[in-house]
């Protein structure tokens, strides 16, 4: 059984993604947008070595922005990530949602090629996912992932 720390900056990273949401560029008031709630991860590479497995998500390398001497700061972070999960309700959008699961079920259980069966499901609309917001240590500075497919 592994400890996990507790997430103290939970309302900051709440407050950034309700921020990068309302300030998109996009704008997901038509509500033809769905928000994918299985965010993906930021890990670091400690050694420099990129052929190390690592999840979906960043990776990053110690630098004059993330410093090694917080390194268990980040590590602490690390882990805190990769155990959170999304909480709708403090989302301030309205928005509609789906997780990687649902999309891997449909190529896996397609009668037909995967897009045909997103569009019966969903219909024509943008899948905007963003990261959990990974803090440097001081909290001026965030780095996070935002991904947009558009379906035509």
């Amino acid at each position: 059984m592994s400890i996990h720390p507790k997430d103290e900056n939970l309302d900051l990273r709440y407050e950034v993604l309700n921020q990068l949401i309302a300030n998109d560029s996009i704008s997901f008031k038509k509500n033809n947008y769905i928000f994918i709630s299985t965010l993906k991860t930021v890990s670091f590479n400690e050694n420099g070595d990129s052929n190390e497995p690592r999840p979906l998500g960043s990776v990053l390398t110690y630098d004059t922005i993330f410093s090694r001497k917080d390194s268990v700061y980040y590590k602490n972070q690390e882990k805190i990530i990769s155990d959170f999960r999304l909480d709708k309700a403090k989302i301030h959008e309205k928005l509609r949602y789906v997780t990687d699961e649902e999309l891997n079920t449909l190529e896996e259980n397609r009668k037909s090629d995967f897009w045909t069966e997103f569009h019966k499901k969903f219909g024509y609309i943008c899948i905007r996912s963003f990261s959990v917001p990974f803090l440097i240590k001081i909290k001026q500075c965030v780095l996070f992932k935002v991904q947009l497919l558009v379906v035509i």
